[in-house]
Formats: structure tokens, C-alpha cells, sequence
């Protein structure tokens, strides 16, 4: 399978919790561009290709800066479909995937 996405985001760092501490928060979503999968069945080499595509994503984060070095968290996810049946099966080819964890960026 391949897919392409373009991802439109902003950021927002401008609230004041100290005098060198502010609150960062930023978001980007997934847009889909193209795609296309196949699928092969391993008992007959049958195989079932799509071109259609479509899903959806986001990613964000929040967290605090303190000068030049960002300490944040952040989360993911993505919802893929092809509109694709494989082989055998009765429901089309979709699948989601997630992600969280902690985060440092540092400014140059």
C-alpha cells in the first residue's frame, strides 16, 4: 500500500506562566492526497488492487517552553481506507494507528 498526506498545522506559545516559562500548544491535520493498495491471497494468489483513498489525521501537542528547549506532550492518529476488500473477507481494508509520548525541541 502507499498513501500521501498533507499536513496543515499552527502553534501557539504566548501565554505566560513565569517569567521564562510560557505554555506551547500546536495541532496538524492529515489531509489525504492519494493512495493505492493490493492485496494478495496467500492459498490461490488471487489478488484485489484499489486506487480509491481517503482517512484522516491529527497530531498534537502541549507542554512548555523556557527559552530555546520546548518539554512537551504529544499524540497521534491516522485512520486509513483503501475501499478495498481483500480476497475471502467482507469488510474493506481500513486500519487505524495511534501514538503518544513526551517530546523535547530545542530553537537554534
Amino acid at each position: 500500500y502507499t498513501s500521501h498526506f498533507v499536513q496543515i498545522g499552527a502553534s501557539y506559545s504566548g501565554i505566560g506562566i513565569t517569567d521564562s516559562y510560557k505554555l506551547i500548544f500546536s495541532g496538524t491535520v492529515d489531509l489525504p492526497l492519494a493512495g493505492s493498495a493490493e492485496v494478495t491471497r496467500r492459498s490461490d494468489d488471487s489478488k484485489t488492487s484499489s486506487s480509491s483513498f481517503g482517512g484522516l489525521g491529527f497530531y498534537g501537542t502541549a507542554g512548555v517552553a523556557d527559552g530555546r528547549v520546548d518539554y512537551y506532550t504529544f499524540y497521534m492518529q491516522r485512520s486509513v481506507s483503501y475501499g478495498l476488500t481483500p480476497p475471502g473477507k467482507n469488510a474493506k481494508l481500513k486500519w487505524t494507528t495511534a501514538a503518544y509520548g513526551l517530546g523535547v525541541g530545542y530553537t537554534f
